[in-house]
């Protein structure tokens, strides 16, 4: 899933809330049973913290490619990994 393509169409210009697209394509790949989020070369500015709890969920950019907090997320990290359940974590 490229969040640059269609339905999610995050723009990677840097000025742009990505937020939504990228989420949203976490979102999928968690309703399809896991997946690759790939992020191309940009600058995405995200307004809240991304965040996932289902297993087998991958998150890889491209080299060239940032997620860069807008200030709104002050205090949090930019992304949020969570475990779906305690019996979920591997030890």
């Amino acid at each position: 899933m490229k969040v640059k393509d269609n339905p999610w169409k995050a723009s990677g210009d840097g000025g742009t809330d990505d937020y939504s697209a990228i989420q949203y394509a976490l979102d999928a790949a968690a309703e399809a049973g896991g997946g690759t989020v790939f992020i191309p070369a940009g600058n995405y500015s995200i307004s809240k913290p991304l965040h996932w709890t289902a297993p087998d969920i991958y998150l890889v950019g491209d080299g060239a490619a940032r997620i860069v907090p807008s200030a709104k997320c002050a205090g949090e990290a930019a992304i949020q990994i969570r475990a779906a359940s305690a019996s979920k974590v591997p030890a």
